[in-house]
């Protein structure tokens, strides 16, 4: 072998990696900061061999994963401090959100050496197919493959990616490659099995990898000059070769098989369903283009080398060029019948195609190197081509038109526009890193902007400095006149005078700017820059920023005379005067004793199949657990609609990663189906620690109040399409202005308690009431009474509209047991029988078991007594006892209330405590029947360091929700303070050791000796 053809390969890979490094880092794909993300997680699973912790998908991307850990890896080494720094940013994400712009600041550090290392499978990738083909086919077919395969714009730009488009396609050319028979015709083995891991790594870079075998197993069993049985055997061996490959090289099926195979089936769903995108196709943006997509993504995209030498043997015929024969099908089949696969679907991307047009470059090269004539005109294709490396995702077919053409067809770049308007939106402000810009592309936009990026919504345009594709553009960016992007750059005057505004916009100074920040802050800078009786003005941009909104609302409309708002640069401003002093500031609430919600927000109206944003912004006094949020909306003391999951910030970090002391803002959604009926409800938040216990609120002055945290109202309008038909069991029953579609009752209730049951309506012509009559009848004995038809008013319901709606009447505690019959009656109409639900009766005791050891006479609200109570007079240091409560039921209360019970040291510290329902549940205050004795037992433990002396008992009961306590009578009629009742004493000895001997003190002088097991000793 001569130097030349020793040097070749290594020219055409360094030829490869030059045009890949011209577009590295011009722009960066939305997916690209997902795949660094996933990265950190597999290189930190792998370096604790934690398999099943590594990232799955349905890609799966294993290759590009891998990838990406080698360059966090390699930039950890040279750069370690700054590196470490990023990673341990990126590790609080509790997952990446589309539009946490911050993130992708953090996750950019990394991409440039995860793409470097794509660049250098890539550009292997052609070497690779250099050495292969020269070994099969013939030195001048091999060397026009390499240079058509690394100057080809639409490789060269996904090769620079960190992504897995290229590297499925270098791997499956190499696999075609493979399987090609040496000059000798013999046939290996070893290729079956190298062949087979090639299209193993193509389907862990992306699963549409694998939809290459088909093709492969045809292309071997075309193959003329081997008998059938040989034919057979190879492809058995390549499909063996591939599935063992695939399990060898897949390290989540080496953890958890089932998973990760569940996984990627899921994953097929996934992707025509929710995990549709749109895709601009033939003049429209849609999410199912038809079959003519792929083939018109070949025209353009195939460079014009390509195409011409398709064309050759299109018009020629294989057989007609010479070393064709054959070999066109080896590549052809495999390219038809992945196209074919990939057509079949609805999700399509011009990018899924990149492994047809490799395989296509092979027969093409090979007709190419069959003309005389190649040296001199195929320069004259490849030298201007080879010059667009600068965005060349955006290039196509100059024999069809270019980009110009094209653009009018298919889609074009993916990202290179929003990180070039982004860099000149930056050049153009005057202070960029505290202006804001709105982009429909956050991840490509965030990186290449060094203000804040926000994702593109309408209401926000008034808040925005620069604004990315917004028809109103002020400036057009153009490449080689081929429109990328348009900018805005948005300028305001503001009136005159003191100006007030919740957050940063264009134009207003900065001290106009309220402090995002607790409310006894925000009122100390509005205290400073307002006076009473002077006019001032207040840029109203809830948009902005909601929270401070609703903070400056909350100080403000209490004491501030506003004229009606003016627009000024689309948003309301109104005029005021401070007519007397500033009310204090205070948290919202806290959560757990540990964590106060300084404010909320959430829009005034939504609907439906839009989720219900809840902005809340909180700072922690000292580092929380793990949080969980629960949103609800409810009316008529019913929950219609809830939301919520892990308490996350707007970077999503956990709460638990939470700093102390700084404030942080977050956004809770609540779903609203489509069958939520219009009307006015009640937003709620609750709070869950780590072990699903829900946390108890406090004001700021430590007034307990409730596990329930009241926001505020919201209404619910229709939304534009009514819901699908319902779930509920049907039924057929025309009334007035409504159809009742379905109805769903429970099959049990118990006696006391809430009967629920669900309705289904169909809005009709007519009047509908917006009350209905429910009834319940149970061998003799009725119940029943009225209920608001739905939260709002069921007439203003769009026609042909369904909606469900809700119902849980608390019925009597005195109805017998058995079967008992549900009916309905809706205006004047006749009641209908919606249907039977079997009714349990609770026990009741009438009698006291036994006297109560201490007797006591307290009035508990208007629903009861407590007679009584029994508990032991001492208890041991740290041992667990028991008080047994005596009530006496007047009748049913209106809810179910929460029992108290505290021991009380002598400085009004709770040493030991039990929150439940009487009985354990088993007799709700709401289910108490006149004259019904409830023995109810508490069991407490004083807490761990309790000092030694004498304890008071106090009991007390409360609304769990709100915190409300019942109001409580001692025997005389007067008001029990802070409605606790102070029912006794207890007394707490002191214990020491003596060796192993551990010895209690319990009163004046008795001592009980323990031994170090535990037993006793007299």
């Amino acid at each position: 072998m001569n130097v030349s053809a020793k040097i070749r390969p290594w020219a055409l890979l360094l030829l490869a990696i030059l045009v890949r490094l011209i577009p590295l880092g011009r722009y960066v794909t939305p997916d690209e900061p997902i795949w660094v993300y996933r990265s950190v997680l597999f290189r930190d699973a792998v370096l604790r061999h934690d398999w099943a912790a590594i990232p799955q998908t349905g890609h799966p991307g294993i290759t590009t994963m891998a990838l990406g850990a080698l360059g966090i890896q390699a930039q950890t080494m040279w750069h370690t401090a700054e590196s470490q720094a990023h990673l341990a940013w990126i590790r609080n994400l509790a997952w990446l959100a589309p539009e946490n712009s911050a993130a992708f600041h953090h996750l950019n550090y990394f991409l440039p050496a995860g793409r470097l290392a794509v660049v250098g499978v890539s550009s292997l990738g052609v070497m690779l197919a250099y050495l292969l083909a020269r070994a099969r086919l013939d030195e001048r077919t091999a060397r026009l493959l390499a240079v058509f395969l690394a100057l080809d714009p639409f490789y060269i730009g996904h090769s620079a990616l960190l992504h897995t488009d290229a590297l499925q396609a270098t791997f499956g050319l190499l696999a075609a490659l493979t399987l090609l028979p040496r000059r000798d015709g013999r046939h290996s083995w070893r290729r079956l099995l190298l062949a087979g891991a090639w299209l193993a790594l193509a389907g862990l870079s992306k699963t549409l990898g694998l939809l290459l075998a088909p093709g492969l197993a045809l292309a071997l069993l075309m193959d003329r000059r081997s008998p059938w049985a040989e034919r057979g055997a190879q492809v058995l061996g390549l499909a063996c070769a591939t599935v063992i490959g695939y399990a060898l090289l897949n390290p989540p099926l080496w953890g958890s098989p089932r998973h990760a195979l569940e996984v990627l089936t899921q994953a097929v769903s996934y992707h025509e369903s929710i995990g549709l995108r749109p895709v601009y196709f033939a003049g429209h943006v849609t999410t199912t283009p038809d079959a003519r997509f792929y083939p018109a993504v070949l025209l353009w995209r195939l460079t014009p080398p390509v195409l011409l030498g398709l064309s050759f043997l299109l018009m020629r015929g294989a057989s007609a060029v010479k070393g064709s024969r054959g070999l066109s099908s080896r590549f052809t089949w495999p390219a038809l019948i992945y196209l074919l696969a990939i057509t079949l679907p609805d999700k399509k991307f011009d990018r899924y195609a990149l492994s047809a047009i490799l395989l296509l470059t092979v027969p093409a090269a090979r007709a190419w190197a069959a003309q005389r004539w190649w040296r001199w005109s195929l320069p004259l294709l490849l030298l201007p081509w080879a010059t667009v490396t600068i965005l060349p995702l955006y290039e196509a077919d100059p024999l069809l038109g270019g980009p110009w053409v094209a653009r009018h067809v298919i889609p074009l770049g993916w990202g290179e526009a929003s990180g070039l308007g982004a860099s000149l939106a930056a050049r153009e402000l005057p202070d960029p890193q505290a202006a804001t810009l709105l982009s429909d592309n956050v991840p490509g936009t965030a990186p290449f902007f060094p203000g804040r990026t926000l994702p593109w919504r309408e209401d926000r345009r008034p808040c925005a400095d620069a604004l990315l594709n917004d028809r109103g553009a002020t400036e057009t960016l153009r490449w080689a006149g081929l429109p990328l992007t348009t900018i805005t750059i948005r300028t305001a005057r503001w009136p005159s005078g003191t100006l007030i505004a919740p957050a940063h916009l264009p134009g207003l100074p900065d001290e106009a700017v309220a402090p995002q920040s607790d409310a006894s802050t925000l009122r100390a800078w509005l205290a400073q820059r307002l006076s009473t009786g002077e006019p001032f003005h207040w840029v109203q941009a809830s948009a902005c920023d909601p929270l401070t909104e609703a903070q400056l609302a909350e100080l403000l409309a209490p004491v501030a005379e506003c004229s009606p708002p003016v627009q000024r640069n689309q948003l309301p401003v109104v005029t005021c005067t401070l007519r007397d002093e500033l009310p204090p500031g205070s948290i919202r609430a806290r959560f757990g004793g540990d964590l106060d919600l300084l404010a909320a927000a959430w829009p005034p109206e939504a609907h439906a199949p839009d989720a219900l944003a809840i902005q809340l912004r909180w700072r922690p006094q000292a580092p929380p657990d793990r949080r969980t949020a629960y949103l609800t909306l409810s009316a008529g003391g019913l929950v219609w609609a809830e939301g919520g999951g892990d308490l996350v910030n707007r970077i999503t970090w956990p709460s638990d990663r939470w700093p102390a002391g700084e404030i942080t803002e977050g956004t809770t959604y609540i779903p609203l189906p489509l069958d939520l009926p219009p009307g006015t409800y009640t937003a709620t938040l609750s709070l869950f620690d780590a072990h699903t216990k829900r946390l108890g609120i406090w004001q700021a002055d430590g007034t307990f109040r409730g596990t329930s945290l009241r926001l505020g109202p919201v209404t619910i309008t229709p939304a534009p399409y009514p819901a699908e038909a319902s779930s509920l069991p049907p039924r057929e029953d025309a009334l007035a202005g409504l159809r009742l579609t379905g109805a769903a009752l429970p099959t049990e209730a118990t006696a006391g308690d809430r009967l629920s049951f669900r309705l289904s309506w169909e809005r009709t012509a007519g009047s509908p009431p917006d009350r209905i009559t429910w009834g319940l009848a149970c061998e003799g004995a009725r119940d029943g009474g009225r209920l608001p038809l739905a939260p709002g008013n069921p007439a203003s319901w769009p026609m042909g509209y369904r909606y469900e709606t809700r119902y849980a009447p608390r019925t009597s505690p005195r109805l017998p047991g058995g079967a008992c019959a549900l009916t309905l009656a809706v205006g004047d109409a006749p009641p209908l029988t919606l249907g039977t639900v079997k009714l349990r009766r609770r026990e009741a005791n009438f009698s006291f078991p036994h006297p109560p050891q201490t007797p006591l006479t307290v009035t508990v609200g208007t629903f009861g007594w407590l007679r009584g109570g029994d508990w032991p007079a001492e208890v041991q240091p740290g041992a667990t006892f028991s008080v047994t409560l005596f009530w006496q039921a007047q009748g049913a209360a209106d809810a179910d209330y929460t029992v108290f019970v505290h021991l009380l040291g002598a400085d009004g510290h709770i040493w030991g405590q039990s929150d439940r329902q009487p009985a354990e549940g088993h007799a709700p205050t709401s289910s108490w029947l006149a004259g019904q004795v409830i023995a109810d037992t508490h069991r407490l433990t004083p807490l761990a360091g309790t000092p030694p002396g004498t304890y008071t008992i106090t009991v007390g009961l409360y609304d769990a929700e709100s915190g409300g306590r019942i109001p409580l009578r001692a025997a005389d009629g007067a008001l029990l303070p802070d409605a606790r009742a102070q029912i006794g004493t207890i007394t707490v000895g002191r214990a020491y050791h003596i060796g192993d001997i551990q010895v209690a003190e319990i009163g004046s002088g008795v001592r009980k000796v323990v031994e170090k097991g535990g037993r006793a000793c007299p």
